[in-house]
């Protein structure tokens, strides 16, 4: 629709967009909104070679330039808000602002080990059953295969993580950095810090609200992103 902004919506590691479709109704009064389903994510029929940082940041900017979006706005939930700010940093057109929700920015060699050892088939299957099931419905036989392309690239970001504190202090855009205030899987140091750095840069902390994006109020989380995208 003509004269309203642009935003693409960018689910998590391990989850689709379909997780997204609620908040999408819910902004769709305001803005054009654009669902991405990043490649091995959903009941896709070939999957591919690998997935990293680096070729789904490829694949947002590639969504941009196909669907000819102008000055997009992009809210990415966790692994899609890294996705969105690192996409930002390598885009060749320029975005309007980044938003992200429970993005984890503190990646190190211990990272996986520590908090995401859990991504493994065998792990999932033997302790997490009820996970297990959850994939099974969002990403049908190839739930097994895409556990293993996560696990990968989350040990490759831990050694080699895509956001350098000297490149973000380059993006001109605004960045809105939220977090659940229940969030156990990122910290309010790490988030503050990134918006601290980032020029234009600023921190929210969502009230009762967890890390899991089912958890996650559609209706809140509408209001946050309605209210800032009002000032960029």
């Amino acid at each position: 629709m003509k004269g309203l902004k642009n935003i693409i919506l960018l689910h998590g590691a391990l989850g689709s967009s379909t997780q997204l479709e609620k908040l999408a109704e819910l902004l769709k009064v305001k803005f054009n909104v654009f669902l991405l389903n990043f490649s091995g994510h959903g009941k896709f029929l070939n999957p591919p070679e690998s997935i990293s940082i680096d070729k789904l940041g490829q694949e947002l900017n590639s969504f941009i330039e196909q669907h000819k979006i102008l000055d997009p706005n992009i809210f990415g939930y966790s692994l899609g808000g890294y996705v969105g700010l690192y996409a930002a940093t390598i885009s060749p057109v320029p975005f309007n602002s980044v938003i992200t929700l429970g993005t984890k920015f503190d990646w190190t060699d211990r990272t996986y080990m520590e908090q995401f050892s859990f991504v493994d088939s065998e792990v999932l299957l033997s302790k997490y059953p009820a996970v297990v099931e959850s994939l099974m419905d969002l990403h049908g036989d190839n739930w097994n295969t895409l556990v293993s392309y996560t696990k990968d690239f989350l040990i490759d970001l831990g050694n080699n993580p895509r956001l350098d504190p000297a490149v973000l202090l380059k993006l001109k855009l605004k960045v809105l950095i939220t977090r659940g205030d229940r969030d156990k899987t990122v910290f309010e140091a790490e988030s503050r810090s990134i918006a601290d750095i980032l020029p234009n840069g600023k921190y929210v902390e969502i009230p009762a609200t967890p890390h899991m994006i089912e958890r996650v109020d559609p209706e809140t989380l509408a209001l946050v992103i309605n209210d800032f995208l009002e000032t960029v």
